[in-house]
């Protein structure tokens, strides 16, 4: 199927998996970003991009984007995901992230995100649970118990929550393979299942959420607090969930890439987060906002 437009990718989502995404009209004043039916999508690949559809890379250049786009809109190529932190016991939360090996931002740690290719929240709810790889560890059993983490339900009826925990469910057991490449060579043929996991909003980060909102195509209105991070100049809006996995004490895990990339991963305290060095140099463009915000709130007389 030949996808055009926002309300096409919405009613064929499959179809435009991994392949096209959403725009949205960006209000910051008012945290609102409407998804309007006719306007035009972006596509990943340079031959999927076919007038009306803008190639992804010529969308993220401000010179190129104001050819297909007024230099002065505030259309938005649609991001989500999420800040994953697992927590075990009574021990300090650590943040899951991965480095990533290609692209500008090549080297610099990022969390589970992704660019929506049907509605935001379910992209949201799909980047978090298909991006982080956690395994726990039954040394005794010799098993492993990949977790899948769930969508809240608060937000149906936008979406059917039942439904999509049953879709992230066989897109972890569709994981199995990869995260046997990268175990230790005495876990390579242990058995390994799908353990359903719920999240919470992580509570320090409760201060750094804002409101957003997104108003589709089918007059539908979905509203939230997410941390959220604009770059006008590439045209990017990513809005992110701080979630927290909570795991009982002394439990033993392993964290790694379940996606076919298999990049490293790497478990960062939060004080870690807000090092200059770690701001300036090794964190992702969307996760920079967040944490600058976070120095200047939690170490004020390191940021004067």
């Amino acid at each position: 199927m030949s996808l055009q437009n926002n309300a096409q990718i919405l009613e064929s989502p499959d179809d435009a998996k991994d392949r096209f995404y959403l725009t949205g009209q960006y209000d910051a004043a008012q945290g609102i970003v409407t998804i309007a039916a006719n306007d035009p999508i972006i596509a990943q690949r340079q031959d999927d991009a076919v007038e009306p559809i803008i190639f992804r890379k010529h969308f993220e250049d401000p010179e190129e984007r104001s050819m297909f786009i007024n230099a002065h809109d505030n259309t938005r190529m649609l991001g989500v995901g999420g800040i994953v932190s697992v927590k075990i016991g009574g021990q300090d939360a650590k943040t899951i992230l991965f480095e990533k090996t290609a692209g500008p931002s090549k080297g610099r740690m990022a969390q589970a995100t992704g660019v929506a290719d049907r509605h935001p929240v379910e992209t949201l709810w799909t980047e978090i649970s298909e991006e982080t790889g956690i395994l726990i560890v039954d040394r005794d059993a010799r098993k492993l118990s990949l977790l899948c983490i769930m969508p809240q339900d608060h937000l149906a009826p936008v979406f059917d929550a039942a439904a999509l925990g049953e879709e992230l469910i066989e897109a972890k057991k569709a994981q199995f393979d990869i995260l046997r490449e990268q175990l230790p060579e005495e876990m390579k043929d242990w058995e390994i299942e799908v353990v359903r996991k719920d999240v919470f909003i992580t509570p320090e980060d409760e201060q750094y959420l804002k409101p957003i909102a997104y108003e589709m195509p089918d007059g539908t209105r979905t509203e939230f607090q997410a941390i959220i991070s604009d770059n006008p100049k590439n045209g990017n809006l990513n809005v992110m969930l701080p979630v927290t996995v909570e795991l009982p004490e002394g439990t033993e895990i392993l964290t790694l890439d379940p996606e076919k990339f298999m990049r490293p991963v790497q478990l960062f305290g939060r004080d870690e987060l807000i090092t200059d060095d770690f701001v300036a140099n090794k964190s992702s463009v969307p996760m920079r906002p967040y944490l600058e915000e976070r120095q200047a709130t939690e170490q004020p007389d390191l940021t004067l």
